[in-house]
């Protein structure tokens, strides 16, 4: 199994515009990108990084499985930030991260929606 670096497999597809984000995770979706949820989700990058860029479905405190639904099946926790994502059919494959929301009390916001899992 070979680890992945930073920079690896860099893409995303937010709004049309291709932005740099964490090794190995492709973003999907205008509420994508970190930048479109405040200033300080810049720093929610690395932390993104630093939890996806290797075993990214290894359970842990911060990224849990999801029952079915129709956003993802994972969900990492940053602070207020959820990031949901899917993992390619290798377990080390690549990460596509489908929705970032943000969680004020028992209300998921993604982008101007509340959502309900």
């Amino acid at each position: 199994m070979q680890r992945r670096q930073p920079g690896d497999n860099v893409q995303t597809e937010t709004s049309g515009q291709a932005d740099r984000i964490p090794s190995g995770v492709r973003a999907v979706g205008a509420s994508a990108s970190p930048r479109s949820q405040g200033s300080r989700a810049g720093c929610g990058f690395a932390a993104i990084e630093r939890q996806l860029a290797y075993q990214p479905i290894l359970e842990t405190r911060h990224r849990k499985p999801l029952r079915p639904n129709p956003i993802a099946p994972w969900q990492l926790s940053i602070d207020d930030l959820r990031v949901f994502y899917d993992v390619g059919t290798e377990a080390d494959g690549p990460v596509r991260i489908l929705a970032i929301g943000r969680k004020h009390g028992n209300i998921l916001m993604i982008g101007d929606e509340e959502v309900r899992l």
